[in-house]
């Protein structure tokens, strides 16, 4: 479908700009055809329309669904209808920008974004409609102006079930949904109810709070994996100087099973808020502290729909009724074995107080999945071989259209794998799939000699990259003080995020003493031709090619 350009007209509304595109179509500030204001005006797109009539009913269920909607954090829908062929939506215009740019906030703001949209959540689920999509990028952030406070509001319900519709608005095998955000209910196939969407906003807050995701994955089958057998990280894994008790609250909202996590998503980010209240708020000896405040284990209490202001209230406001959903820590699903760094990652030394300097130090983005005592036998390989089965029988090709990252594809529109049929699926694998992807994983702009300097001191850095699989040896790491070398250490690739990032795992010293301590999981981002790594420790290091 052609792009609309400025002053082009859609059944009255003229374009000023493009706004963005999604995984159903493109999106336009439009000056409204009768009124003195702007609305965001969403295009579907015509391709997938003269191709897929099922794309007329999501078309028109998006817009069904939405315009039911009265809530101050849901993106409004004023208008719909056909225009030269083309289906379009007329919606609130929210002057601002989508949370995906948004990472690594304070605190209190990452919570009042997730509050916004988990009771914005909640107003959906008490008019039994499922987002299924919950995600940064469909959360609009309008800035603080004339004494209003910033406000975020959920938009693009287009792939939006109504609960109390028994219709599949999707093929069987088809998953519309971003997988990085996506619950294990979802990715197995298996029935949905409102913690769908308290799960995906868990890995939302998880990426407004640290800038990375809760779940280490670089395909299709190794989301399917990540999120219905290993555990997430902890949030203070990522991020050291938040509360622990935060860790509590998120392994309970990313919980496998649905019936472990709260019972509403302003359970989740209230209990959220009375963690990090608690661990903010100024001591006094004075006082005993309030165990409500402190104690994880007592979580907010749940929420009702005031059917007069849309809102839900607490018991302070009016009426309620109280949760019976027990302590923030995980139901009993079996223990979780948390390995120490040593068996994470190997031998070597391990970066903590009163260790050796090391040579990098830095927040990470992503550790290695951790693995649970005793496999939980909750079936994604299961789930996902019947519904490969159900493909099988019916005759052919079973694709799965998801879109790998926040971002998604240059055009927004989501990513499609064809997935195997269940004649080539083998025995149950025990190991996370990624482990055995073919050679060359590595984009070749990595690839050859390095040369960096830091800005925090005169040592001279090299790295050494070459082709390898995932879980292999890729980089070599010397420091040199003075044209001698004193440490050298090999990083093992742990994943590929983009063409211009890769994570390295856990390094081990090869050349030097107990001086040179290697970096936990870290990045290489490639940018103009240069190589960055920001430790904490030695500062940002840049690299150019010398080979």
């Amino acid at each position: 479908m052609a792009e609309l350009l400025p002053g082009d007209d859609v059944a009255g509304y003229v374009v000023e700009r493009r706004i963005g595109a999604g995984g159903s179509g493109t999106v336009y500030a439009a000056r409204h055809p009768r009124l003195p204001r702007l609305a965001a005006l969403k295009i579907f797109n015509r391709d997938e329309v003269n191709t897929d009539a099922d794309a007329w009913r999501r078309f028109q269920r998006e817009a069904d669904i939405t315009a039911r909607f009265d809530h101050p954090n849901i993106v409004s829908v004023y208008d719909r209808g056909v225009d030269a062929g083309r289906l379009w939506i007329a919606m609130q215009f929210v002057a601002g920008r989508d949370a995906d740019s948004l990472t690594g906030l304070a605190p209190d703001r990452a919570l009042r974004i997730a509050s916004d949209i988990g009771s914005a959540l909640d107003y959906a689920h008490a008019n039994d409609v499922l987002h299924r999509d919950v995600k940064p990028s469909n959360i609009l952030v309008s800035p603080a102006e004339n004494g209003r406070p910033e406000r975020a509001l959920l938009t693009d319900f287009g792939i939006a079930r109504l609960r109390s519709d028994t219709s599949q608005v999707t093929k069987t095998g088809d998953i519309s949904a971003t997988f990085a955000f996506a619950s294990p209910e979802q990715v197995s196939g298996r029935p949905l109810d409102p913690q769908t969407d308290q799960y995906s906003l868990a890995c939302t807050l998880f990426v407004l709070l640290t800038g990375h995701r809760p779940f280490l994955a670089n395909d299709l089958i190794g989301w399917i994996y990540a999120h219905s057998n290993t555990p997430p990280l902890h949030v203070t894994q990522v991020r050291p100087d938040l509360p622990t008790a935060f860790d509590a609250v998120f392994d309970r909202a990313l919980a496998k099973h649905p019936d472990e996590r709260f019972a509403t998503c302003l359970d989740f980010t209230d209990s959220a808020r009375t963690v990090w209240n608690a661990a903010s708020a100024p001591t006094s000896t004075d006082h005993p502290p309030d165990p409500s405040r402190t104690d994880p284990t007592r979580i907010a209490p749940t929420h009702h729909l005031d059917p007069n202001s849309g809102r839900y209230r607490t018991p302070n406001s009016g009426p309620a009724y109280r949760s019976d959903s027990g302590p923030v820590y995980p139901s009993n699903s079996g223990p979780i074995y948390r390995p120490s760094v040593e068996e994470m990652y190997g031998p070597g030394q391990v970066y903590g107080p009163g260790s050796p300097s090391p040579e990098d130090a830095v927040s990470h983005r992503h550790r290695a999945p951790e693995p649970r005592r005793r496999d939980p036998a909750r079936g994604i390989l299961t789930g996902l071989v019947a519904v490969l089965a159900a493909a099988l029988i019916a005759g052919g090709a079973v694709w799965a259209t998801i879109s790998l990252e926040s971002h998604g594809t240059p055009s927004g529109a989501p990513v499609s794998a064809e997935v195997p049929t269940a004649a080539s699926v083998g025995p149950a694998q025990t190991t996370p799939p990624t482990q055995s992807t073919p050679t060359g994983q590595i984009p070749t702009g990595f690839l050859g000699e390095w040369s960096g300097t830091s800005d925090a001191n005169s040592d001279d850095y090299r790295l050494s990259i070459h082709q390898s699989n995932l879980n292999d040896t890729a980089v070599t790491s010397t420091i040199l003080r003075s044209g001698t070398p004193i440490c050298v250490f090999d990083y093992r690739l742990l994943a590929v995020p983009t063409p211009t990032d890769i994570t390295l795992g856990q390094g081990t010293v090869t050349t030097g003493g107990t001086n040179c301590t290697p970096q936990p999981t870290h990045e290489l981002t490639l940018t103009n031709g240069h190589l960055t790594r920001a430790l904490s420790v030695s500062g940002t290091v840049t690299y150019n090619r010398i080979g």
